[in-house]
């Protein structure tokens, strides 16, 4: 059994890993600033269990994110502010400054592995693109501010001095999705669907 921490826990990707860890029986401690009597049965049902514990806290609060990195195997960091537009101070505060706290916490407790969840938006540089590799420079320009400072984050990961991986999924959906499928069921229910271009667009989707 591993004690694993999980920022973002109330997140739609932080809610389907601690599914998936709870059923190889390791212990849960969910991290997220969000949950404030979710409106979720499954969710309500998950914090019953006896393996998992729910931490609200900010990842501005330094002192409570070292008292949770105690004891823990692993961190895994989904917890972000993840938006096309927005002030850049707010994604700063979350992106860069969040992940700097966390790794911090997380290497003063002696964590033995570190997990980000981050994105492949940071590859964009306004053309098709296809067949992207991890070597591949990153553009002079990011899209927008959630591009630039999940780049940032990468960096502060890297540099750090714990064992870390990057993982960079893409349009996420899935059970409980509220965002890509209801999008394309009310295209479906107006009978219009707005494409970027009048070419056959291609996607990453990740289940």
């Amino acid at each position: 059994m591993s004690k694993i921490l999980i920022t973002g826990g109330a997140g739609f990707i932080g809610y389907f890993l601690i599914k998936s860890l709870l059923k190889q029986n390791n212990q849960i401690v969910i991290l997220d600033n969000l949950y404030r009597g979710r409106a979720d049965d499954e969710f309500n049902e998950i914090l019953k269990n006896k393996n998992v514990t729910f931490h609200q806290v900010d990842l501005a609060d330094i002192d409570a994110l070292k008292t949770c990195c105690l004891e823990m195997d692993a961190v895994v960091h989904c917890a972000a502010l993840s938006s096309p537009w927005g002030k850049p101070e707010d994604f700063k505060a979350s992106n860069i400054i969040g992940t700097e706290h966390i790794l911090s916490a997380s290497q003063q407790a002696g964590v033995k592995r570190f997990v980000h969840i981050s994105t492949p938006s940071l590859y964009f540089d306004f053309k098709s693109q296809t067949a992207i590799k991890e070597s591949d420079k990153l553009p002079l320009i990011f899209c927008n501010e959630y591009a630039r400072t999940k780049a940032e984050a990468e960096q502060r990961v890297l540099n750090s001095a714990l064992d870390t991986i990057i993982l960079r999924p893409r349009g996420i959906f899935g059970p409980q999705d509220r965002a890509i499928v209801p999008r394309l069921l009310r295209f479906i229910k107006n009978k219009k669907l707005f494409l970027p271009s009048s070419r056959n667009p291609l996607v990453d989707l990740t289940y």
